[in-house]
């Protein structure tokens, strides 16, 4: 099965300043936050940011959150490395931080529908589509192409058979 996630543009307007290069690995987190719940899980999530400052976690990511529609919102976590992840998850498994997340997992767990992990590796081809597209367009931007290895919805039956 291959997934593709496409980052495209928005680095290049300054709005991703973390994928000034590309990092080879995206920890991608994506939180459906309960109806009505939406500030609670703000004042979560800048819980958990004061958190990560305080342990002095070298984490860094980028959340993106829905304007409309259902609420959902995407942390998005550029990594030199699969091998980071475990150093990070060493670092916030040692107190006072590891006691300072489960609290805060318990309380952003009241305000979630679902959340999903999802694993990309950086691979330049999977983004030439959309450069073309872009390339005839006159579009001056940066893509970033990457491809989910890890986490990715199943597909149906369907789509295998009709290739998507």
């Amino acid at each position: 099965m291959r997934f593709a996630l496409t980052l495209a543009a928005l680095s290049g307007m300054g709005a991703l300043p973390a994928f000034s290069q590309p990092a080879p690995v995206l920890n991608i987190l994506r939180e459906s936050i309960k109806e009505g719940r939406t500030a609670a899980h703000e004042k979560v999530e800048a819980d958990y940011a004061a958190a990560f400052r305080k342990g002095n976690l070298p984490e860094r990511y980028v959340a993106l959150a829905t304007m409309s529609g259902p609420g959902e919102v995407w942390f998005i976590q550029p990594m030199p490395s699969f091998a980071a992840q475990d150093e990070y998850d060493k670092a916030s498994g040692t107190e006072p931080l590891k006691s300072a997340l489960a609290m805060l997992e318990a309380r952003d767990g009241e305000l979630r529908q679902s959340s999903r992990s999802l694993w990309a590796v950086y691979g330049p081809s999977e983004a030439k589509p959309y450069c073309a597209g872009f390339a005839k367009g006159n579009v001056d931007g940066v893509i970033l192409g990457y491809q989910v290895v890890a986490g990715a919805p199943a597909r149906s039956e369907a789509a295998k058979k009709t290739g998507q």
